[in-house]
């Protein structure tokens, strides 16, 4: 190799001269270099940009992530695209929020990650998931089309009718509304926080209730064929009140018409439950001889079509057999005796 010394001093200038300007490129827009950063580029709809530009800033948690890479016009709204460095992981859920950097109107582009899964490089953040910011001149230009669309004629009549309302209102009374709307924006500044969990809630139920848009519209059309039926059966589902009116009518005449006879039906009813509530003590003794009867009528009859008796019996009295049967008495010796011996 030559040394240095012997080198020519014009290849060795220009060289140096790139090797500069190379690294002042690089520092003044090192996040443009292609060959060192992997930005993943995503996109965004927008209702209005209003003063958003190429190149501002996209923050997430208040730490710059990435830039504005383009604006363009899409139909109705407008498509902003936009870079971020790649690791980043976002939910499916993400919102977008251009915000105010500064009093001159300079704005950026503030992301929230949100939901389950992750927001793959190339999505699109749909307009529901996206918010402008105000400005001042937005706000005027909002406002000077809502006081043109106001009708002066009923402006004037509703502020007569405050003027009446107000002129019959006592001045504490007055003091006091005040105080409670003082009381109301004091909530209002304090529970901030509250507030903004709830608007984001609100709208991750809209999101949600909107990617299952098509379930919902099922639903409600089986409702209208449920409802189809219905109608298509209303002569069925006539016909069955009807009937049940008729029957409901019938059953009250009967009940009013024979009401003397169900009492006297009743009475009878009474009547027998205590006849056998008095002789449930007989019954219940008769319940075993009846049983014991039974076994002798079986026995008795079970030698063939004939009936098989004792012709003693059926000549002595009962009372006679049953004190012959009695332990330690004699029978007596001949039928004919007056009775049985001790």
């Amino acid at each position: 190799m030559k040394p240095f010394a012997e080198r020519n001093p014009r290849y060795v200038g220009v060289m140096v001269l790139i090797a500069v300007l190379a690294v002042v490129a690089g520092a003044l827009d090192f996040s443009k270099i292609g060959f060192l950063h992997h930005d993943s580029a995503y996109h965004a709809q927008l209702a209005d940009a209003g003063s958003l530009v190429p190149g501002e800033q996209v923050t997430v948690a208040g730490t710059r992530v990435g830039s504005v890479t383009g604006l363009h016009l899409d139909g109705d709204r407008v498509r902003l695209d936009f870079t971020i460095r790649s690791g980043l992981k976002l939910g499916s859920l993400t919102t977008l929020s251009v915000k105010i950097l500064s009093p001159l109107g300079q704005e950026y582009v503030q992301l929230a990650s949100a939901g389950p899964g992750v927001l793959r490089p190339g999505a699109t953040i749909p307009l529901r998931r996206t918010s402008g910011t105000a400005t001042i001149l937005s706000t005027l230009d909002q406002a000077g089309t809502t006081l043109g669309s106001i009708d002066e004629g009923q402006l004037a009549k509703s502020l007569a009718v405050v003027s009446q309302d107000l002129s019959g209102t006592t001045p504490s009374a007055t003091a006091a509304v005040i105080k409670g709307l003082g009381r109301l924006s004091d909530v209002i500044v304090n529970r901030q926080s509250e507030l903004a969990q709830l608007v984001d809630e609100t709208n991750q139920v809209v999101a949600t209730l909107d990617d299952h848009r098509g379930q919902l519209v099922d639903l409600i059309g089986q409702a209208g064929l449920v409802l189809q039926v219905v109608q298509e059966r209303q002569s069925d589902i006539k016909q069955v009140l009807d009937a049940t009116t008729a029957l409901s009518n019938a059953v009250s005449q009967i009940i009013t018409n024979k009401q003397a006879n169900l009492s006297a039906l009743l009475t009878n009813l009474k009547t027998v439950s205590g006849v056998l509530a008095n002789d449930s003590g007989n019954l219940a003794k008769a319940v075993p001889l009846l049983s014991g009867l039974a076994s002798y009528l079986s026995n008795a009859t079970g030698s063939g079509p004939y009936f098989d008796a004792i012709a003693p019996t059926l000549l002595v009295d009962d009372h006679l057999v049953a004190q012959c049967t009695k332990p330690g008495v004699t029978p007596p010796y001949s039928l004919l005796s007056p009775g049985c011996q001790p």
